[in-house]
């Protein structure tokens, strides 16, 4: 492997390792929300998740984006 290559798969790595995860379950309770309405909103893409398996992992930062959007004033 390059240095070049060895470089941008630390980024890749490092970039998601700083990042905050949540579960569907630690979002609706956040959002004191039912699990299912948040598979939902991951189901209509109205909220980002990353899949690993059966399991779904929301970023903080697409959680705060999706709670933004919703606004209504």
């Amino acid at each position: 492997m390059t240095i070049d290559k060895r470089r941008r798969l630390w980024y890749i790595v490092f970039s998601y390792m700083s990042r905050i995860f949540l579960t569907a379950k630690e979002v609706a309770n956040l959002l004191k929300l039912n699990i299912l309405t948040i598979y939902e909103y991951i189901k209509n893409n109205e909220l980002k998740a990353i899949r690993f398996g059966r399991n779904y992992r929301i970023a903080k930062e697409d959680l705060d984006r999706f709670i933004e959007s919703n606004k209504t004033y």
